[in-house]
This record gives C-alpha cells, sequence and structure tokens, in this order.
C-alpha cells in the first residue's frame, strides 16, 4: 500500500512539473514583435467543383480524361501532398499542388480502357492538409 502511495505521489509531482510554463518560451511580448508565420501545416478547406466524371459508353482501347477543379476556400495555403488512383490503368497530372487561397487547380484522370471490359468506377483519393484529410473523385465508364 506504501509502495501505491509513493508512485501516486510520484506521478502528481511529475504532471505538476510538466504543466508548468516553459521558461525557453518567448513571452507574448516578444512574440508580437515578430511578423505572423504561416505554417504550412495549417488546415484549410478544398472544394471539389465536380467529384464524379461519368463518360457513359466507351469503347474498348480509347483513352478518356476526365477533370475536376478543387479550390482552395480557406483561409491558408492548401497542399495536395499525394493522389492516389486505385487502377493502375489510371495516371494523373496536376497543374499545381500548393494553391494559395481562392485559387484553382486542375486534376486530370487519364483512363485506358483497354482490356477493361464492363462498367467501371475508378476512384481517385487526393491527400491535402484539409480537416478530412482525404478527398475522393471518382470517373465512371461502360466500355463496350
Amino acid at each position: 500500500m506504501e509502495i501505491i502511495r509513493l508512485l501516486s505521489t510520484i506521478l502528481m509531482v511529475v504532471l505538476v512539473l510538466g504543466c508548468q510554463e516553459n521558461p525557453n518560451e518567448p513571452t507574448e511580448e516578444i512574440k508580437s514583435s515578430f511578423p505572423a508565420n504561416k505554417s504550412n501545416n495549417e488546415l484549410t478547406t478544398l472544394k471539389l467543383v465536380n467529384s464524379v466524371v461519368d463518360f457513359g459508353n466507351i469503347p474498348e482501347d480509347t483513352t478518356v480524361f476526365a477533370t475536376y477543379d478543387i479550390i482552395n476556400n480557406g483561409e491558408n495555403d492548401l497542399i495536395i501532398s499525394l493522389v492516389e488512383t486505385d487502377c493502375n490503368c489510371t495516371g494523373y497530372t496536376l497543374s499545381d499542388k500548393t494553391l494559395m487561397p481562392g485559387d484553382t487547380t486542375i486534376l486530370t484522370l487519364e483512363f485506358d480502357s483497354k482490356g477493361k471490359l464492363g462498367q467501371n468506377t475508378i476512384y481517385a483519393i487526393l491527400h491535402a492538409n484539409t480537416k478530412d484529410k482525404l478527398h475522393k473523385v471518382v470517373l465512371k465508364n461502360m466500355v463496350q
């Protein structure tokens, strides 16, 4: 029982000391004398103008290109760190990976229908510095 009290006391001391202010941290007065520093890790928001492109019926052995408009409608720079497609039949290009507030970029998915007979639904996932880290776009078609 004494060991439990001793451990509890030690834990409380560690917690109290850990919550004290950092003496090396600049004071508010010093912080305010420097210009605001925007971090690349600040979150923002994005808007997908169109998240689904459906080509309907397409012939086999053709390539189609779907475009998706992405708008930074937040207050910080938007950084698209990665685009993942779920099929090796689909490539992509992104006109800009970093967008200032109000800017637009275009994501283009390139789908090769060779050997893809039937209904196809291809997903691409965008990773960005937004509250929702992942954003999905869809490309649909029926290869005949």
